[in-house]
């Protein structure tokens, strides 16, 4: 099968719910919330650099907005997403 990684991005007033649907649905999914201010999201963003994110011990899925999208497209763009999810 295909773990990932894989994007999801939705509108910011729907990211928790996201969140919680796929820890629900796909437990043994791990799931990365980037979201937040820019300290926040500059201290996740580790673990979206593509040798992190292709290791075995990686997270399956990012959930992100479509505004943190393009701020952080530099970031984004340089992962080779298996699937995005757009909602």
């Amino acid at each position: 099968g295909i773990w990932g990684p894989f994007l999801v991005v939705a509108p910011g007033s729907t990211l928790h719910n996201w969140d919680r649907e796929i820890q629900s649905f796909f437990p043994q999914f791990k799931v990365l919330p980037y979201w937040g201010n820019k300290a926040q999201r500059k201290d996740v963003r580790p673990c979206i650099h593509p040798k992190k994110l292709y290791s075995e011990n990686a997270h399956h899925i990012v959930v992100t907005s479509y505004d943190i999208i393009l701020k952080d497209e530099l970031q984004l763009k340089r992962v080779k997403w298996q699937f995005m999810i757009l909602d």
